[in-house]
């Protein structure tokens, strides 16, 4: 730990082991660095008894690979109320058998600014079935990152759904869909996920979304449904970033455009660039893979 323990403002403590199997518990000395502002703890074990509120001025914290309870978790960012910026990474959940909501997690951060999510959300946090929106909106929330997206499972839209439906000043949103679907499942070409569609998600306004970026994007009917919501209903939207998955032929390449540029659409600015393994230096062969609406 470092001696000057008054004035650090940002530490970075990874413990990754030689072998995957061996794991060490964070030390309590870390909870002395009372003026640390950014705090990025990579593959160790968080045992509940040593998590303290000892970062009174901790604003951003980074968790990679790390295994702790979900209640412990909720206790770590409850007692950071004025975290900007959370970012989970890989949690390693030990076996718990009480059930934390998502819900639960996400009324942790009323302050945040910047969230990213990494891995499946539903094998941690339970879907609560009754609020569509949180108490207290997520008014601060600007960026929201969310890797290994499921649309084909509705309880991963239900997530997004909840997040955009209560952060009004959302700015930018970025997905990264899992297209590694669990044995024995069956996705729909045709089918509609209601969670997304333009009846059921009326009431989601994002007055302020400039920007989304969905990468490993396809052609499955739920996200294009999401793509045509997005174009309908958000006036400042800027720009829309869409990686193809590596399966997607050049003819379906042409085809995505075609059906991009057909959707009701409100803002006059969005620009959408759809970029494939057909690409060149980030440009894509096809003009008509890069569209300016109008």
């Amino acid at each position: 730990m470092a001696r000057n323990n008054n004035t650090l403002k940002k530490f970075t403590l990874d413990l990754h082991p030689l072998h995957e199997d061996c794991r060490y518990q964070l030390p309590r000395s870390i909870f002395s660095l009372h003026h640390l502002m950014d705090l990025n703890i990579i593959w160790c074990d968080f045992d509940f008894g040593s998590i303290s509120n000892g970062f009174g001025s901790l604003t951003s914290l980074y968790l990679t690979a790390v295994s702790i309870y979900k209640k412990a978790l909720l206790r770590l960012l409850s007692s950071y109320p004025s975290l900007k910026c959370f970012e989970l990474v890989q949690m390693i959940d030990p076996t718990e058998v009480d059930e934390v909501t998502n819900i639960e997690l996400l009324i942790c951060l009323p302050m945040i600014e910047h969230l990213s999510f990494y891995g499946w959300i539903d094998q941690h946090f339970t879907q609560n079935s009754n609020p569509k929106e949180l108490p207290n909106a997520l008014v601060h929330l600007k960026y929201f990152l969310l890797e290994e997206m499921m649309f084909f499972d509705e309880y991963g839209l239900d997530f997004l759904c909840l997040v955009m439906r209560s952060s009004p000043n959302l700015k930018k949103i970025k997905l990264q869909v899992n297209i590694e679907y669990p044995e024995d499942f069956e996705v729909p070409e045709n089918s509609m996920i209601k969670s997304v569609s333009l009846e059921s998600c009326s009431n989601i306004w994002l007055e302020h979304l400039e920007e989304l970026d969905i990468r490993e994007f396809s052609t499955v009917l739920c996200v294009m449904e999401f793509m045509k919501l997005i174009l309908a209903k958000y006036p400042v939207l800027k720009k829309v970033h869409l990686v193809l998955e590596s399966s997607v032929t050049k003819d379906k390449d042409l085809e995505i455009s075609r059906i991009l540029t057909s959707f009701p659409r409100v803002s006059p600015l969005a620009e959408i660039i759809v970029k494939s393994r057909f690409s060149r230096r980030g440009v894509n062969i096809c003009l008509a893979s890069a569209i300016q609406l109008s």
